[in-house]
């Protein structure tokens, strides 16, 4: 399989590195309801401290980086933060990671403000890499999180404001606004999409 086909596979980038760079730094800290201008002043000492922020940026990078300099990223990532993602996933704005160690992101494409825990693994890679042949892509809708050791394999579909909860293996799609917890599925009350 070539790069090629890997691409043409996935949606276009629509945003710049920076334009997700910065919508990432907006989501983590939303809490805070602070000041545009506080929150521009504090940006700079913020991605230097925060862990969080640093793994985002070398994520985006990744992403928004010539394939022939993605390696460099790459790199940079598994030494620093022990994640590996991959240059070809689609990740959209608003991506939190609170604890960016152990994470994993294959041949994917994830939605917006979606939050991933640490030890995950997104990969539509199964066994069908013996095969040669593209395996796919693991879609996750917008306002999905994926709590920690969460495994997701294959072509799976995950729906829009779900919640995969902790120690999950997901080999089957999740509609939108499920929960999955034990390995079954049913919808999510408004309390636990909240967090409450």
């Amino acid at each position: 399989m070539c790069s090629s086909d890997l691409s043409d596979s996935l949606p276009a980038l629509e945003y710049g590195v920076f334009e997700l760079i910065w919508s990432d730094y907006v989501a983590h800290y939303a809490y805070k309801r602070e000041s545009d201008r506080k929150r521009a002043l504090m940006f700079a000492p913020r991605m230097l401290i925060n862990s969080s922020m640093h793994c985002n940026v070398l994520v985006r990078l990744i992403q928004g980086s010539p394939l022939w300099t993605a390696w460099f990223w790459r790199r940079l990532l598994i030494a620093l933060h022990a994640c590996d993602f991959q240059p070809h996933c689609r990740i959209g704005p608003g991506l939190r990671m609170p604890h960016p160690v152990g994470i994993l992101v294959g041949h994917a494409v994830l939605g917006r403000d979606v939050v991933l825990q640490h030890h995950i693994t997104i990969s539509a890679v199964t066994t069908n890499w013996r095969s040669g042949k593209f395996p796919g892509v693991v879609q996750i809708g917008d306002r999905v999180t994926v709590f920690t050791g969460t495994v997701i394999a294959g072509r799976v579909v995950i729906g829009d404001d779900a919640l995969v909860g902790a120690n999950s293996l997901v080999v089957r799609d999740i509609p939108a606004g499920h929960i999955l917890i034990a390995g079954r599925s049913r919808p999510a009350t408004e309390q636990e999409r909240l967090g409450i």
